[in-house]
């Protein structure tokens, strides 16, 4: 058995852990690449959004690289992504390939069968066994995002340019070699001290801005073409909406004793939307009002693949934040056609703009 599963942000760090912590063989993930993309986009349904495609020519090229299991992502609600799984492994089959598949999903707080599925792959762990491989692969994952906000913070104010790259590629690297907590405990424990040694120009004029989005496209670099990276180097200090330590902690771990994450944004998403659509809507309206509130941002970065319906929803109610808090916004859909040179583009004017209204108020 060799296991392949979607490339996405600091993801695969976290698989490859919990799976090497089951004994279970993986095929080692490839970053995405200009193959991948065409892949995807020769075989996938051609209104199918974005990270659709990219997991499929992703898959395409782990089952020619020997992977015989996939595991899938799956769902349930309004949104597409609820019929990923199914759909991907369909695909793939009409295209001749012999694979055993896996649709992890969270339906009706069944974690037990989340847990038991992941201890079939591993034939002889118990389900306490498998807890402890998922709970490493999660803290490995809520280490990075850590890091990645320390990195919010300091990249904007670095005094020299790529510094702070540095020092998060070295944390990364770090956490990757980890096998145990107690090591990972001790990372947690450095993390300010990394950051610290960074010089800061405390001249420059830092803007906080909100960005919220549809999850894929927001922690996969290679999808948003290092978004939070030119961000970062415009001036910008970001607040996200969406890590993957927190989708984990939320809805595999606290969800399972009926905690009610969503609490956290409703009330402010209220106003704007009542219902669920699927999707990371509400919780994108919510945050939005949220970070204006509470951290001072005084720009919205709205970022969603192309086709994505929930997304289009949360662009057109995000007209109404924007004229109730005097907040500029942009709404950013990327597909396999995007050109980075449009899309630096429309940041630098945005930027511009926040500059300008920033020195005016």
């Amino acid at each position: 058995m060799k296991v392949a599963f979607p490339y996405m942000g600091n993801l695969q760090i976290g698989i490859q852990s919990c799976l090497k912590k089951l004994g279970v063989s993986y095929l080692e993930q490839k970053p995405i690449t200009k193959q991948t993309l065409e892949l995807g986009v020769k075989y996938s349904p051609e209104f199918s959004c974005f990270p659709f495609k990219v997991n499929i020519g992703g898959f395409i090229e782990a089952l020619e690289e020997g992977a015989d299991t996939l595991l899938f992502a799956g769902g349930f609600g309004p949104c597409r992504f609820g019929y990923y799984g199914q759909t991907q492994a369909e695909i793939l089959q009409r295209l001749g390939y012999k694979f055993d598949y896996l649709i992890i999903e969270m339906v009706q707080k069944n974690q037990k069968d989340f847990f038991r599925k992941l201890s079939s792959l591993s034939g002889q762990k118990n389900l306490l066994q498998v807890f402890q491989a998922v709970y490493l692969g999660y803290y490995k994952i809520k280490i990075l995002d850590e890091a990645q906000k320390l990195a919010y913070y300091y990249r904007p104010r670095e005094a020299n340019h790529g510094v702070t790259d540095t020092v998060i590629e070295y944390i990364k690297a770090q956490v990757h070699e980890a096998n145990n907590i107690f090591t990972l405990k001790q990372l947690w424990q450095e993390l300010s001290a990394f950051f610290s040694s960074i010089n800061i120009d405390s001249r420059r004029t830092i803007i906080p801005v909100a960005l919220i989005g549809e999850i894929y496209t927001l922690l996969e670099p290679k999808i948003n073409l290092n978004l939070e990276k030119k961000l970062g180097k415009m001036g910008l200090e970001i607040h996200k909406s969406i890590f993957l330590s927190d989708w984990i902690k939320y809805h595999i771990f606290l969800d399972a004793v009926g905690y009610d994450y969503k609490r956290h944004f409703a009330k402010e998403s209220a106003r704007y939307l009542n219902r669920e659509i699927g999707g990371h809507t509400r919780e994108n309206l919510g945050k939005a009002v949220q970070f204006i509130k509470q951290k001072g941002c005084q720009g919205i970065i709205h970022l969603a693949p192309l086709t994505c319906m929930p997304e289009i929803v949360t662009k057109e109610l995000l007209q109404k934040i924007s004229a109730d808090y005097s907040v500029p916004y942009i709404s950013l859909f990327i597909d396999e056609q995007t050109g980075e040179a449009g899309v630096n583009t429309r940041l630098e004017a945005f930027s511009d703009l926040l500059k300008f209204t920033t020195s005016i108020s």
